[in-house]
């Protein structure tokens, strides 16, 4: 099998993990390292890409109507650290809509989830609203800045959060907002996730997003821990094993269409813009 790894022109988080899990696959299979920006127009029978940007090479594929593996942040994020050594992997798609083998039965490290939280909300919790970046991939080209404003309506009384990187101040942690948080009130952010982990009530508005409609949390906490390795693990032969199991039906999927498409170019500064003037800074 041959198997693409395309990789930036600067040295980055997201070609270590290209990287990592290239060096897994090379353990099973022909692999070779292709810049993104120097693309020779080939076939791999899987290219494997860092994020969901529509590249030439993933064009290509999904035109030739073979699979392709996109590596993503972390499922969850205890702290910055854990971005750096940790990744997550699909066939297929972006995050939530992208394809796994099934999850083997014997556990995995994974957070430890939090009892949830009453159905009534107790005295001083509040209704988070977590903003994302508007250019996100996950959103899927939806018009964030739009659902931010009707989330703003549909809860009069909420309380209001950038993502980290709108955000030109340094903000509170992640953790004391969700102590105090009763509903987070997410798109396809991953904080529904982090969200669920820590006992507090969340559906994201979005049918991708790996937090939406979870019905038993130790099931859906399990089959994310799947989702999810280090970068030392995903050089190691087990996980190998696992990642490849599912290579056939991906293929199948592929050759049939049943793939996710990455959203289409849109102005980022105009949109950047659009969101700061409606919520500040």
């Amino acid at each position: 099998m041959k198997v693409a790894v395309l990789l930036r022109p600067n040295q980055s988080i997201t070609n270590d993990r290209c990287r990592a899990i290239g060096e897994g696959l090379a353990s099973r299979c022909k692999v070779h390292y292709a810049p993104r920006s120097d693309w020779q127009r080939e076939t791999p029978d899987l290219l494997v890409q860092a994020g969901f940007a529509m590249t030439l090479p993933l064009r290509d594929q999904i035109e030739a109507r073979r699979p392709f593996l996109i590596m993503e942040e972390p499922l969850w994020r205890p702290n910055p650290e854990f971005s750096l050594v940790s990744a997550s992997f699909g066939y297929n798609g972006l995050t939530g809509g992208d394809w796994h083998p099934k999850s083997p039965e014997h556990e995995r490290p994974h957070p430890l989830l939090m009892p949830m939280n009453p159905v009534t909300p107790a005295p001083g919790s509040r209704v988070v609203i977590f903003g994302q970046k508007p250019n996100d991939h996950s959103l899927r080209g939806s018009d964030h800045v739009a659902w931010i404003q009707e989330q703003m309506i549909k809860y009069p009384r909420h309380e209001f959060r950038h993502h980290p990187l709108m955000a030109q101040e340094r903000q509170e942690p992640l953790d004391d907002v969700l102590d105090r948080c009763w509903v987070a009130v997410t798109y396809s952010s991953t904080v529904g996730a982090e969200a669920l982990i820590a006992g507090v009530r969340s559906n994201p508005d979005c049918v991708q997003s790996t937090a939406y409609n979870v019905t038993d949390r130790e099931q859906w906490i399990h089959d994310l821990s799947w989702h999810n390795f280090t970068l030392d693990e995903f050089a190691s032969v087990p996980v190998m094993k696992y990642i490849l199991s599912g290579f056939q039906e991906a293929w199948e999927l592929a050759r049939a269409g049943i793939v996710e498409h990455p959203r289409d170019k849109i102005d980022k500064a105009a949109i950047t813009q659009r969101y700061y003037d409606a919520f500040g800074n």
